[in-house]
């Protein structure tokens, strides 16, 4: 390894406990209160390294979502590989993205706070509906999949763009749950959503 490797090594290496650090203080002290000062004392150094690493606290919240949900993606896809079936696919997506939730629960207490909470100098939300949208994409594929395979019921056909807005609501919502109550039981939370789900989307006999 050469001199320029290293030192990007380095670099790369302090960039992620710099994240790490963002992501506890948003998770235990809430968004509005992770200033730059709070994350350079939870990481032990001065503003200035920070500085020299993100350009502004609103760089190192974008690299903070980032982070989480590439980890959360190949988490999840790693999970759902091999299944081939939409009805078991769902099921895992489900399952997967739970799972993630419940081995890392200050990443998504600080994304769930960072969604809230983050606002432009106008006072408009940083992150609009157009993340949403493409976080949405992929599952109204999988709904549109399985009615057309026969996966899922095609009688009374249930709108694809509303159901899994409704799946991604039920677990999103486990963000805020984990806030508030450090002891939520998550399996049982995640079994009774495989159910809901699986019921809303069972084809007809």
């Amino acid at each position: 390894m050469n001199k320029q490797e290293n030192r990007s090594f380095i670099e790369e290496t302090r960039r992620a406990q710099i994240v790490d650090c963002a992501i506890k203080v948003i998770a235990t002290k809430g968004f509005v209160n992770a200033s730059i000062s709070e994350i350079a004392k939870e990481a032990g150094i001065s503003k200035g390294v920070i500085s020299y690493h993100f350009s502004s606290k609103d760089e190192l919240i974008q690299q903070v979502l980032i982070e989480v949900y590439h980890a959360g993606a190949i988490f999840m896809e790693s999970h759902m590989k091999g299944k081939s079936t939409a009805k078991d696919i769902l099921k895992a997506y489900i399952e997967s993205n739970l799972k993630f939730m419940d081995d890392n629960p200050q990443n998504i207490i600080a994304v769930t706070e960072i969604l809230a909470n983050a606002r432009t100098k106008e006072g408009k939300r940083l992150y609009d509906g157009t993340a949403n949208e493409q976080i949405l994409a992929p599952i109204i594929q999988l709904l549109h999949q399985g009615q057309q395979d026969g996966s899922f019921r095609t009688l009374n056909a249930f709108s694809a763009k509303v159901l899994a807005t409704t799946i991604r609501n039920a677990i999103d919502g486990v963000g805020l749950q984990l806030a508030l109550d450090s002891d939520l039981d998550l399996e049982s939370y995640t079994k009774e959503l495989i159910t809901l789900f699986d019921l809303a989307t069972r084809k007809e006999n």
